[in-house]
C-alpha cells in the first residue's frame, strides 16, 4: 500500500449496508484504486444505530478520489 503520510484520505461514498460497502470496496480495488472501509466494525457491532455513526465510509487517497466516484457512479 502507498504511503499515506504525505496525501490525505476522503471518503468517496458512504454506505449503511455492509455488504454493499464491500461491493464498492471490491469494484474499486478490482480497478487498482487502494482503499478502505471506516467504521466498519463499529456499525457491525451497533448496526440499528448505524445512521448515528454516520455509515460506513469508503475511503481513498485524494489523488484517487475523481477516478473512484466516477467507477462508483459508472461501474460499466
Amino acid at each position: 500500500m502507498e504511503n499515506y503520510n504525505d496525501e490525505s484520505m476522503v471518503v468517496v461514498a458512504t454506505y449503511y449496508n455492509q455488504s454493499q460497502a464491500n461491493i464498492a470496496k471490491g469494484l474499486l480495488e478490482a480497478n487498482g484504486i487502494e482503499c478502505f472501509l471506516k467504521d466498519e466494525f463499529i456499525n457491525q457491532i451497533f448496526s440499528p444505530f448505524n445512521p448515528a455513526f454516520g455509515g460506513i465510509k469508503l475511503c481513498v487517497l485524494e489523488h484517487n478520489a475523481d477516478d473512484a466516484r466516477q467507477l462508483l457512479n459508472n461501474p460499466d
